[in-house]
């Protein structure tokens, strides 16, 4: 054998021998990842054990300090059954009240019927809803509210102005040196879970109001914590409260939606289709209005305003929404209420969705309206 054989056979003994050390150094790194993989999982569980755990155990607690209320409570109405005062004291809280199941939760929230203490401040919006329906026990509002009616055409002249409005921000993002947007807004008529009730009724009487206000309006009287109320209510002094106002109304009137204030999800409302204490809410509500500088029609907010609203809405799981109220000189006291549904639609062709092989553009609508029911304990 040649020096040159020598040479060769030990190059390939040596090169052999960094194969073999560089597959054990790889299967070695690989038992590693999977043992730090289950280790990882096995702290999940142990955390979604432990949370359960609290969970349960913040139920128990839960349960037991209703039970000791309950108790503390038959006690003390066994008490009261004896004082003749007490009981002189209960007939005319029950005559004041109206019964709790007579009511909308939120006309409820506004007597104080459910812990029988009126609340310390109303929204402008609600205030005046609250005045005209009497559910604060009287009025004085001496101006009657306007007519209002969803118009289907504004609406979607509107929702065609935001689309337009988009686009500049849509192509100055194109050229960025950034991955392409995944996602993209569709502004369009409110048709997902909106109450068919609130576009049929433009051949309504716009003075109908619904059969529970009117029971409330025969049977309320006023009492010492109205006249306080009415000493703190503000009337609509700004566009801004007027529409807020007539959206509000509206809805109230032609629909069995029930209404909270959104403030803390950034937005004027959050809609709820049953009682807040059955059902979460499934869409939130922003009203714009016109500036009165401004020379449009409609308000056009900004896209990154928009934008930021949909991805908090959507974050959340619920509908983003935005409303306003256009009024014509010609039409004397009618507002027309226009609500646009701002979608969030996926871009198909993008390689992210490709990947996880979407083919849907947006959440259905039964996706949306799933898990709204509250968990009973």
């Amino acid at each position: 054998m040649t020096t040159q054989e020598k040479r060769q056979l030990k190059y390939k003994l040596a090169q052999a021998k960094r194969e073999v050390k560089r597959e054990k150094r790889q299967m070695k790194h690989e038992q590693l990842i999977q043992e730090a993989k289950k280790a990882k999982h096995e702290r999940k569980k142990l955390k979604r054990l432990e949370r359960q755990e609290r969970k349960n155990q913040q139920q128990q607690q839960q349960k037991e300090d209703e039970e000791e209320h309950v108790k503390q409570e038959q006690v003390c109405q066994e008490k009261c059954c004896h004082d003749e005062a007490d009981e002189k004291n209960d007939a005319i809280e029950e005559h004041t009240f109206t019964a709790y199941n007579a009511l909308d939760e939120e006309l409820a929230a506004m007597r104080g019927d459910r812990s029988g203490i009126p609340p310390a401040m109303l929204a402008p919006a609600a205030a005046c809803v609250a005045l005209d329906t009497k559910a604060l026990g009287c009025t004085n509002r001496k101006d009657q509210p306007d007519n209002t009616i969803f118009d289907r055409q504004l609406t979607s002249e509107w929702a065609h102005e935001l689309q337009q409005g988009m686009i500049p921000a849509e192509e100055l993002r194109a050229k960025e040196d950034m991955r392409p947007m995944a996602y993209k807004i569709v502004p369009e008529l409110w048709n997902r879970l909106c109450p068919k009730s609130l576009w049929e009724c433009e051949d309504r009487d716009m003075t109908t109001t619904r059969a529970e206000a009117e029971h409330t309006a025969d049977n309320s009287t006023m009492t010492v914590e109205n006249q306080l109320l009415l000493g703190l209510i503000r009337h609509p002094s700004s566009l801004y409260d007027e529409a807020t106002y007539a959206v509000f109304r509206h809805m109230h009137q032609y629909s069995n939606l029930h209404i909270s204030s959104g403030g803390i999800f950034g937005c004027d409302f959050l809609l709820y289709d049953g009682k807040r204490s059955d059902r979460h809410s499934f869409a939130g509500l922003r009203i714009y209005i016109c500036d009165k500088n401004n020379e449009s029609r409609f308000p056009v907010p900004s896209a990154y305003d928009l934008t930021g609203f949909v991805r908090t809405m959507n974050t959340a799981r619920k509908l983003a929404l935005i409303a306003t109220v256009i009024k014509d000189e010609e039409e004397g006291d009618t507002a027309r209420v226009l609500i646009v549904d701002l979608a969030l639609e996926k871009i198909l062709s993008v390689q992210t969705h490709k990947k996880k092989g979407n083919t849907e553009k947006r959440r259905s609508e039964k996706e949306t309206s799933s898990g709204l029911a509250k968990m009973k304990n």
